[in-house]
């Protein structure tokens, strides 16, 4: 039978006698695999895909869960993931190779399952070059809606919803029992995807822009397989640029593979430095402040037990500002200078300890007064005003604000 126009001929005519319409090319890439050959591809494609990036998250510090988790945004944009801000500037290929990545195991047995029940029937009904073409188109139109709302992420159920979309219109253009329930079957899978997707919060603007899309692309394309030779090879050049489309994206993100996940580790690397040296502000604070309290409280007025108690404190205070991690060379300069001036006190009431006649002679006289001299108190001064001065330069450089303290009415 002649495709064209459905005349009786010969099987060995290459040529329709009736019509003069060549016949189509005797074997379809859909035919290898009995009209699944382009489903079974592209689903080969996003299991392995899907193994890499388990793979790379293993790589990257992650145990066996990684394969059913979902990704580091990182890793997952390193693999092509849709990301707004990206495609916004200039990396286009993004809305293509979004469509082959999944997040998480759960996510691509779903998706493999929904493929593998429409793909097929898609695929034997328009043609392997068709089905390749209408993949694509949907995939990148349903990687357009999630743009337009500012979505980013990954999956392949953009496309396949425009599969969906596409049989329901090739139902309703068929007609009679059989196109109604095929019709009818597609909405309801639709509006069960769309109902899942509510629930497990999915990105239903990719779903029913890859709807939209499949049902358009079912009104413009006629629902079989090229019929001849001239329609045959302008579909096989249609499957061939798709291809190429795909490939060359894949390309790009193998150009840039680890740029993001290096950014992100820089970021982190960053991040801790910032949440460690703000930590560390306020361990150096409380201490300058507890040790302030402590000198001035070395007055003649003292009892012999709390002078000793102050005595240690000031050690005890010494050492752990000693051991406060670096945070810049002018801290780190004013941490060596508090150190000295404690340990430099501590030898100071040591010796007055050691001469009873002084420590007698100044008791009574003048209690408050303190037993540093006046050059100690005066470098203890400058020291605490210059600890200040750093502390207000670099407050907000760590994220860090003053809080008054909470006093009770």
């Amino acid at each position: 039978m002649c495709q064209a126009c459905r005349a009786l001929v010969d099987p060995g005519e290459k040529t329709c006698p009736m019509c003069g319409e060549p016949s189509v090319p005797e074997q379809r890439l859909s035919n290898v695999a009995g009209g699944q050959f382009i489903s079974l591809l592209i689903l080969s494609v996003n299991v392995i895909l899907f193994v890499l990036m388990g793979i790379a998250a293993v790589r990257n510090g992650g145990g066996a869960e990684a394969f059913f988790s979902s990704p580091a945004s990182a890793l997952l944009y390193d693999f092509g993931g849709f990301n707004v801000v990206l495609f916004k500037s200039g990396e286009w290929w993004r809305l293509v190779t979004c469509n082959f990545l999944h997040i998480g195991f759960m996510h691509l047995l779903f998706n493999s399952f929904a493929l593998i029940q429409i793909g097929p029937i898609v695929e034997e009904f328009y043609g392997s070059q068709k089905f390749i073409f209408i993949y694509l188109a949907t995939g990148i139109v349903s990687s357009i809606a999630s743009y337009q709302f500012g979505i980013s992420g990954a999956g392949a159920s953009g496309a396949i919803f425009g599969l969906i979309g596409l049989m329901a219109v090739y139902g309703y253009r068929q007609g009679g029992e059989w196109g109604r329930n095929l019709m009818r079957q597609m909405l309801i899978w639709a509006a069960m995807g769309i109902v899942f997707g509510f629930i497990i919060r999915a990105n239903n603007v990719a779903h029913i822009g890859g709807f939209i899309g499949g049902a358009v692309l079912g009104f413009v394309l006629k629902g079989d397989a090229p019929q001849t030779v001239r329609t045959a090879t302008r579909w096989n050049i249609v499957a061939l640029a798709s291809i190429v489309i795909i490939a060359v994206s894949f390309v790009f993100v193998a150009k840039s593979y680890g740029s993001l996940q290096e950014q992100s580790r820089k970021a982190e690397i960053e991040r801790n430095k910032q949440t460690l040296g703000a930590e560390n502000i306020i361990a150096l604070s409380r201490l300058i402040q507890e040790s302030g309290d402590t000198l001035l409280g070395l007055t003649y007025g003292i009892s012999d037990d709390e002078l000793t108690r102050r005595t240690a404190k000031l050690k005890e205070m010494a050492t752990k500002i000693s051991n406060i991690p670096r945070i810049d060379e002018e801290s780190a300069d004013i941490r060596g200078q508090f150190v000295a001036l404690l340990n430099q006190a501590i030898e100071t009431v040591e010796k007055w300890r050691k001469n009873p006649t002084t420590k007698r002679s100044k008791l009574l006289p003048n209690a408050a007064q303190s037993i540093l001299s006046d050059t100690e108190i005066a470098a203890g001064t400058k020291l605490f005003e210059r600890y200040g001065s750093w502390e207000k330069s670099v407050i907000n450089d760590y994220g860090l604000e003053y809080t008054k303290p909470i006093t009770s009415k």
